[in-house]
Formats: C-alpha cells, structure tokens, sequence
C-alpha cells in the first residue's frame, strides 16, 4: 500500500507540475547481442532501454483518459488508434463508393 501511495504522489505531482521527476526522465541503457556473431564487433548489438516503471503506469493512465476522449476529438471516418473501430468498416463505405 506504502509503495502504491507513493506513485499517487509522484503521478500527481507531475500532473499538477506538468513535469516529470527527474527519475521518471531516465533509463538504463543495456547492450543486447544480435546473434551469435564476434563479441567484438559493435554492430552485433542493439542497444535496448529501459525506462522507469513508474513512467510506464503514468503512460497508461494517460493512455486509458485520452482513450474516453478521443473519440470525440477525431473524426468518425478515423480509425487508426482509435480501440473500437476498425479499418473494414471504412473498405466497406469505399466499396459502397465506388
């Protein structure tokens, strides 16, 4: 519970800021081999980034409220990001068209 009061607090904060905390703006940087090739060369990696967790839940709950408003604000003939509609509904109107 201590733990979940404290992410209330730091999402707050940077609501009410509208900045992040400068440990929700970093990342640890980690070095992934691509496959089995030399060690050596750098371009057998890919660099991967993990971000604070934190972040990660401040991301979602501003993903879930812009998800009720978005539908309001995009045109109903959208449908990329939108959840519900999908693109068949669009083919059909064009094939109503033409």
């Amino acid at each position: 519970m201590l733990l979940v009061l404290r992410l209330l607090a730091e999402c707050n904060e940077a609501f009410i800021a509208k900045i992040l905390l400068d440990s929700m703006q970093e990342g640890l940087i980690a070095m992934i081999p691509k496959s089995e090739t030399a060690a050596s060369d750098p371009a057998a990696y890919r660099p991967i980034t993990m971000i604070n967790p934190n972040i990660k839940v401040l991301a979602k709950i501003l993903a879930v409220r812009l998800a009720n408003e978005v539908t309001h604000l995009i045109h109903s003939d959208q449908c990329g990001f939108i959840p519900r509609p999908n693109t068949s509904m669009n083919v059909r109107r064009l094939m109503h068209v033409l």
